[in-house]
């Protein structure tokens, strides 16, 4: 399974209910299950690359922008993000590039380099999709969980899991309580304005591919406005993605 990175992405691209006390056995059967439920923790642990296409509108300033993009992700610290849209009738294209500590942004082939906020912003999104890709979660170390307070989601019964790791903001996980599908994440990004905002991300449309279930379709909502909606249109597990697609970018020659 992964995540679907496209809500942070395209908008940073873009400029108390009572429970239960925290039970981290119950956690983990919380992971173990959904990861079941995803295709077994096997088969999660050994996707390590892959590249997505993807379409959706994203919600800004009361405008609505439609996009395409293509996401490449190799873990544990590589992605590059590249998007299309149109402003004003004018055809656009952003990339972003993370290759462990360094980070680049493209604006139509202007190169830039991200500021220490914006580059840790990016770090925060690999680290949101390690963290949803639940073997992580199973297999290694440095993660601190405990169980959330059952809710509902899109009027299902859906139980959650709080994940923190030092170095990282906490990631809210919920999954469906009969399904076991991840349905929901809740975890702090920074908006197009440089505000640190509440995302909560909804995913849908759960679909097997080599193995794994894995969500189609997402909308977020950041401090409870929706800010994106896409939905993936083509998936490819690679073994191995050539380094250099990481790399910083050349600028565009005039």
């Amino acid at each position: 399974m992964r995540h679907l990175l496209l809500p942070a992405l395209a908008a940073g691209l873009l400029l108390a209910a009572a429970g239960r006390a925290a039970d981290p056995a119950d956690a983990r059967a919380i992971l173990d299950r959904a990861a079941q439920a995803h295709g077994g923790l096997d088969k999660l642990s050994a996707l390590r690359a892959d590249r997505v296409k993807a379409k959706g509108v994203v919600f800004l300033n009361k405008s609505k922008i439609p996009f395409t993009a293509e996401t490449s992700i190799q873990l544990p610290n590589q992605f590059r993000n590249v998007m299309r849209f149109e402003v004003n009738g004018k055809p656009r294209t952003l990339t972003q590039i993370l290759n462990g500590d360094q980070g680049w942004v493209t604006d139509d082939g202007k190169v830039l380099t991200p500021d220490a906020k914006a580059l840790n912003n990016m770090k925060e999104m690999i680290y949101l999709d390690n963290v949803v890709r639940l073997a992580p979660l199973l297999k290694e170390k440095g993660f601190d969980l405990k169980t959330l307070p059952e809710t509902k989601v899109n009027d299902r019964p859906a139980v959650g899991v709080r994940v923190a790791s030092k170095g990282h903001k906490d990631v809210d996980l919920y999954f469906d309580r009969q399904t076991s599908l991840l349905v929901k994440t809740v975890h702090p990004v920074v908006n197009a304005e440089g505000k640190e905002v509440q995302q909560e991300e909804y995913y849908s449309d759960h679909r097997e591919t080599n193995g794994c279930k894995r969500p189609m379709k997402v909308v977020a909502y950041q401090d409870g406005v929706k800010s994106m909606e896409g939905e993936l249109t083509e998936v490819k597990y690679l073994d191995r993605i050539d380094p250099r697609e990481f790399a910083r970018p050349e600028p565009a020659r005039p």
